[in-house]
């Protein structure tokens, strides 16, 4: 998306993606992220009782604003008026170094809202070597490895043949007509 668009879908409200005639206008992310601080918020004494703000969203909240805040003053020398007012007032940037820059930071923002709001199942992450590299996942899943992509948009487990995978080490990738043989390759190492 461009910078216009990061930006109007950040502050604004507008069509989810997808959207048909029938869809309604949904409110801007930071809107659907403050609401998010109260939504399902859980912990407590491991008695269930829900907590009343998720800790990891006023993280992500608290985090743009502060990284909003020094872009604006490293932009114009000052950093005061609303988020909103100044994460808008970046539509009118000419310099375009700062609209690639700009228009990078909103986008993180945009996947990070949209990770907390609707998040997605991960990938696979086989604890066996990238059959092109040897690497491998940690036994926490952490580090560089393979990853299967096995989840659909709707997060329903996609049919075998519709699989691909991605080494994030070598960035190694293969589609679904090669997974016949990464699943070979796999199962003689496992």
């Amino acid at each position: 998306m461009s910078l216009s668009q990061n930006i109007h879908t950040l502050t604004r409200p507008h069509l989810p993606a997808g959207a048909t005639l029938d869809s309604k206008p949904e409110p801007s992310l930071l809107d659907q992220l403050a609401k998010a601080v109260y939504d399902g918020a859980k912990g407590g004494k491991g008695n269930g009782t829900p907590i009343p703000i998720s800790a990891e969203v006023v993280s992500i909240q608290q985090d743009i604003d502060r990284d909003a805040r020094d872009i604006q003053h490293d932009l114009t020398g000052s950093s005061t008026g609303t988020l909103v007012g100044v994460i808008q007032s970046w539509a009118d940037v000419e310099d375009m170094h700062w609209v690639a820059f700009l228009e990078h930071v909103t986008m993180d923002w945009v996947d990070q809202i949209e990770g907390i709001i609707r998040p997605h199942k991960p990938p696979y992450r086989p604890a066996v070597p990238c059959p092109s590299c040897d690497m491998i996942y940690n036994a926490d899943g952490e580090g560089p490895g393979m990853s299967i992509h096995c989840w659909g948009p709707d997060d329903v487990m996609l049919p075998i043949g519709k699989w691909t995978a991605q080494c994030t080490h070598c960035n190694a990738g293969w589609g679904p007509d090669e997974m016949k043989w990464v699943r070979h390759a796999l199962m003689s190492v496992a």
